[in-house]
């Protein structure tokens, strides 16, 4: 649960459901007014929907176009139908290094950060039972784990100017609202109450409030944020093959969501000729609702080998309903002169839900004999279909955001194509690169450019032991408001992740 700061919602939320109109529309703007129930907004919605899929170093090497091929624990996360492909038990382990380092362009002043973690990308095992029979072979079947998407990002902004203080978002709000004095730390408890608790916020003349006034209107304002987490899925699949022709798979999927995120906001001027200089800190912890049950998603998969030399491949992936708690503290430090203030936030718990898109995708790939294997990929997924929704009001609590969701965020294309070569017996070479179309549409006010990642691996293979190393890299650009966008500038930002994996198995 997030302060205004990082909200860039309050005014436009406020357009948005005054436009809707209505009985909601009323009730939206009182939660707005007291500021007892933060909205969780649509960058929430894309934060825990925008996986990037859990593959083994083979798949990984070849840029992730594995749909039409199979025997690898890939298939559980993306095409079960190559589950089936398996001819023996199976048994894979696999350790992630990630580095991902952060650009942050903010009026043409550019911070860099970084971050790096070691962690378990994948671990599954395969077995058989029933028998073969009537063109069929024995039923395969297996557990596996991945991480789909990892949250762990450092980014710091720092610029000197004359843009918005924060204090005017705030300053602004109570003006709108006026309250009582004796009620703004109770109606605004993460934002204004805190500025009015340390006195950065005081009983104005003219206006109902003030904020200390900014020598010169130019100040210094830094911001520094720590993010940390994953999704990941265990996954329990199932396939069978009919004439090693025709291979149909399905899976389950368990999701589990973690994220943390660590912010410092701060400004530093001069107010008639005294220094001032505060912080708010933020810390918001995400965790699933554990008794509203598993997150579950289904995935179906099919895979048809025409001939010995291609192989063709098919899969969807249902919507899945994703619980979410969040945890939000924030507390606010301010230095005037000498005289030093702090006030905190009593912790919030706020629990609500997450639909994430359904996902289809194809591939074929081109089977060269003992030469090796060339793979193509396509798969797609709209986002603007999620959907927000609260634990007990369902979606119309969500009205605004939803609307957000419909109009900031569109349907995404993913193309992949991969290739691995066999040098020798035991060897393999690989390499594929990786599109994505960008998520948001031209109302969401972000960078649209795409995201692309290239990939490199090898391996080795004999009798029944293996072992795949696979490096990816991933660029992509991005942006966010501190607050209010009709306030600030857009936060460039420029996202370079680098991934390197390794990992065994054996077949027994």
């Amino acid at each position: 649960m997030r302060s205004k700061i990082f909200q860039k919602m309050h005014s436009k939320m406020l357009h948005k459901v005054l436009r809707k109109g209505g009985v909601v529309s009323i009730l939206c703007i009182f939660l707005l007014s007291v500021n007892v129930v933060f909205a969780q907004n649509e960058d929430d919605a894309l934060r825990f929907s925008n996986t990037f899929g859990a593959y083994s170093n083979r798949a990984l090497g070849m840029g992730g176009a594995y749909a039409a091929l199979g025997a690898d624990i890939t298939n559980f996360f993306q095409n079960p139908a190559g589950i089936a492909a398996y001819k023996k038990q199976n048994m894979e382990f696999g350790l992630s290094l990630i580095s991902r380092s952060t650009q942050v362009d903010f009026n043409n002043r550019v911070s860099s950060t970084g971050a790096t973690g070691l962690g378990i990308n994948t671990f599954g095992f395969t077995s058989t039972f029933g028998t073969a029979g009537s063109g069929w072979g024995p039923w395969i079947y297996g557990l596996a784990y991945g991480r789909t998407q990892t949250f762990k990002r450092n980014y710091d902004l720092e610029s000197s100017d004359n843009q918005s203080s924060l204090l005017d978002v705030y300053t602004d709000q109570l003006n709108y609202y006026n309250p009582a004095n004796s009620d703004v730390a109770s109606y605004f408890p993460f934002g204004a109450g805190l500025a009015w608790e340390t006195y950065l916020i005081n009983p104005g003349t003219v206006d109902p409030y003030v904020h200390v006034g900014i020598d010169n209107n130019t100040f210094t304002r830094r911001q520094h944020v720590e993010e940390r987490g994953y999704i990941r899925e265990t996954a329990f699949g199932v396939a069978r093959a009919f004439e090693d022709k025709l291979f149909v798979g399905a899976s389950f999927a368990f999701r589990k969501v973690v994220f943390e995120k660590n912010s410092t906001y701060s400004e530093s001027f001069s107010s008639n000729g005294t220094a001032v200089n505060y912080s708010l800190i933020e810390d918001n912890s995400t965790s699933d609702v554990v008794t509203k049950g598993p997150s579950v998603q289904a995935k179906l998969g099919v895979q048809y080998v025409p001939s010995p030399y291609v192989r063709l491949g098919a899969f969807w992936h249902s919507t899945c309903k994703q619980s979410i708690s969040d945890n939000y503290l924030a507390k606010m430090e301010s230095t005037i002169g000498s005289i030093q203030y702090s006030y905190s936030s009593d912790k919030n718990v706020f629990d609500y839900g997450v639909q994430v898109p359904s996902t289809v995708g194809a591939g074929a790939a081109l089977i060269l004999g003992n030469f090796g294997i060339v793979s193509a990929d396509y798969e797609s997924s709209d986002f603007s279909k999620m959907i927000m929704y609260g634990i007990t009001g369902g979606t119309a609590e969500f009205a605004a955001e939803n609307l957000a969701i419909q109009e900031n965020y569109k349907r995404v294309h993913k193309g992949k194509l991969g290739t691995e070569f066999r040098l020798g017996d035991v060897y393999r070479l690989r390499a594929g690169i990786g599109y994505r179309t960008s998520v948001f549409t031209d109302l969401a006010g972000k960078s649209k450019e795409p995201l692309f990642n290239w990939n490199v691996g090898g391996g080795y293979k004999k009798d029944d032991f293996y072992c795949d190393g696979a490096l990816m890299i991933t660029k992509n650009m991005d942006g966010y408001f501190l607050y209010d966008p009709s306030l600030i500038s857009m936060a460039n930002t420029d996202n370079l992740l680098v991934q390197v994996s390794f990992s065994f198995g054996v077949r027994f």
